[in-house]
């Protein structure tokens, strides 16, 4: 059937494909890495609180940026600049427990017949009853999943450490203000806050001969372990950062990091076959 091998520079084919293909998907990579970053720099900036007493320094004024209509979030950026000020805070300034951020946030429209209507806020990495979800890394890999997952972006790829901290949903376009300031529990002594002791199931077991007994308890036990976390942050400004999502693409668009991992490794599958077979025919005697 075969009269002839099949010459040898055929292997050039699935080779040059292959390479197309990894040229391909690291450009897509370096893209959306750019498109990234590029939309963390734009992001408008304010620094807070607007209201309320301070450990260090004094309240700003409330911020009043221009927004476009749709979603967007606030992000508590732990390091970066803004108006040459530096601002390197921890990483848990703003979110000492998991059930509430440290910081309240208000924003009301600040221009038009609209003036003073408010908007509804929305903690990051909840979904609208409120439950936790996925934190979500804000690089090429990245996609924002419908849960409205927690995006926070690193200082190795644009130079600034951000936590998404609230979701907006922007009526229409204008003027917004922003009035921030430190919840209540953060102006507690915290050593004034007495925290039940832990107890094992055995003592759990003799203490209490009903199970809401022992489920008050430990609900009281780390509402009080909260309370002193909060107490214990220290009320200093901070830096927040406004705008759209960084990850908001369709995840299988061509130009999407998911969308161009498909096409590479729909080609290489497709090259490695085509090797497998030219090999296969170059060594099978002839007929």
């Amino acid at each position: 059937m075969f009269k002839r091998k099949p010459p040898a520079f055929l292997y050039l084919v699935p080779l040059l494909a292959a390479a197309g293909a990894l040229l391909f998907f690291s450009q897509v990579v370096a893209a959306r890495k750019a498109e990234i970053n590029g939309t963390i720099a734009h992001y408008q900036r304010f620094v807070a609180p607007s209201a309320g007493p301070m450990e260090a320094g004094t309240p700003r004024a409330p911020a009043v940026l221009e927004l476009p209509a749709g979603p967007c979030t606030v992000f508590y950026e732990s390091f970066g600049t803004f108006d040459g000020e530096t601002f390197d805070t921890p990483t848990r300034q703003l979110w000492p427990v998991k059930t509430r951020p440290a910081m309240e946030l208000s924003v009301t429209r600040d221009d038009g017949a609209d003036k003073g209507q408010k908007v509804a806020v929305l903690t990051a990495g909840t979904d609208p009853d409120g439950e936790e979800q996925k934190r979500i890394e804000a690089n090429p890999k990245g996609s924002m999943p419908k849960n409205r997952g927690l995006v926070v972006y690193r200082r190795s790829g644009c130079g600034r450490d951000g936590h998404g901290m609230w979701l907006l949903d922007i009526p229409a376009a204008g003027f917004y203000k922003f009035e921030t300031r430190y919840a209540e529990g953060v102006q507690l002594d915290p050593d004034a806050i007495t925290v039940p002791p832990e107890l094992t199931k055995a003592q759990s077991k003799a203490r209490f001969k009903q199970g809401y007994e022992e489920k008050a308890y430990e609900d009281n036990r780390r509402q009080q372990v909260e309370e002193r976390a909060l107490a214990q942050v220290r009320a200093e400004p901070v830096l927040f950062a406004v705008g759209p999502d960084p990850l908001g693409q369709t995840l299988f668009s061509p130009t999407s990091i998911y969308g161009a991992a498909g096409i590479c490794a729909f080609v290489l599958t497709a090259c490695l076959i085509m090797a497998v077979m030219l090999w296969a025919l170059r060594t099978r005697k002839a007929e």
